[in-house]
């Protein structure tokens, strides 16, 4: 039988750590420190690994296996980044489903989550005698090789929208962003400066076609106002009367009060608050008087009915 001349690629993989850095050895970590190395994963749980990171975020440094979860015959596979232990993505997989081989496709969480990513899991009954559990991991034991990670092209990874207050903003928005000029905003690019300015145009969003009926300019704007209450503007006339002074100046109508005074001064007021404290002084005084009166009335109900008692007595 002629031997074996090149194996393939996943089936090299299945035999040594990769795609975990070179000699790693995969032990799972407890309170009391690593487990022992009958718990460490097998060599065909994971056989291929890929992910673009997008330059200048923490999980560019490097990435790990920082979880591993078996239950129910699933399994989860939880990534994070070196630096700072920040998951980066979980992939979760029905080994009922599962045949040697197999690729699934992943994208990054919460910060991360324009990562995109491809893992390859190898044979399942590898796990047929693994306990079930959640099993953790130090990032010496499972980082992936640097050849996994691959950087981003430099670019925009995303645009947001924001109020001032930061009290209100959306997801970032990835793909083809368009910008779409509201009312009283104009839109324009400079090719030269690659830029995209924004511009506060008041009287872009508000206009309105007028039909003025041939009374306009000739472009298509009214002539401005034409009657007040019916009355031609150019018959239009405003005089002021006792105490009233109109002045124009530069398009400006000034109607003035020159000499009106208020019907009430301080002395009415005075007076005004005197008569309201001897209102208040009567008022008081008469309830005085109804709660006197309320009283000798029920002295007086209890007096009768004490002497119908004794005249029954007497009978």
């Amino acid at each position: 039988m002629p031997g074996v001349i090149q194996q393939e690629w996943l089936n090299q993989n299945a035999l040594r750590a990769y795609p975990f850095s070179e000699n790693s050895q995969r032990r799972p970590s407890s309170d009391s420190g690593l487990m022992p190395t009958a718990f460490a994963l097998p060599n065909s749980f994971i056989l291929d690994l890929i992910i673009s990171v997008p330059d200048k975020t923490t999980a560019s440094s490097g990435i790990y296996m920082s979880r591993f979860t078996l239950t129910g015959g699933f399994a989860t596979v939880v990534l994070s980044a070196t630096s700072n232990s920040d998951v980066v993505a979980s992939i979760t997989v029905d080994l009922s489903k599962h045949s040697n081989y197999g690729s699934y496709r992943f994208s990054g969480v919460n910060a991360y989550s324009d990562m995109r990513g491809c893992i390859v899991l190898g044979d399942p009954k590898a796990f047929d005698d693994y306990p079930d559990g959640i099993y953790s991991f130090l990032p010496e034991e499972t980082t992936f090789e640097a050849r996994c990670l691959r950087p981003d092209i430099a670019g925009v990874r995303s645009i947001g929208v924001a109020n001032a207050e930061n009290t209100y903003s959306t997801k970032g928005l990835q793909g083809d962003v368009k910008l779409i000029a509201g009312s009283n905003i104009r839109l324009r690019y400079s090719a030269t400066e690659n830029a995209i300015w924004i511009d506060a145009d008041y009287n872009a969003g508000y206009n309105e076609p007028c039909d003025c009926g041939g009374g306009g300019s000739g472009d298509g704007e009214c002539a401005g106002v034409k009657t007040i209450n019916g009355i031609a503007v150019d018959d239009v006339v405003i005089e002021g009367g006792d105490c009233i002074s109109v002045e124009t100046k530069e398009g400006v109508i000034s109607i003035s009060d020159t000499c009106s005074k208020p019907c009430a001064g301080c002395e009415e007021l005075n007076l005004l608050s005197s008569k309201t404290n001897g209102l208040l002084s009567a008022v008081s005084a008469l309830s005085g008087y109804a709660d006197l009166l309320s009283m000798r009335i029920s002295q007086f109900e209890l007096s009768k009915a004490s002497w119908k008692s004794g005249s029954v007595k007497n009978a």
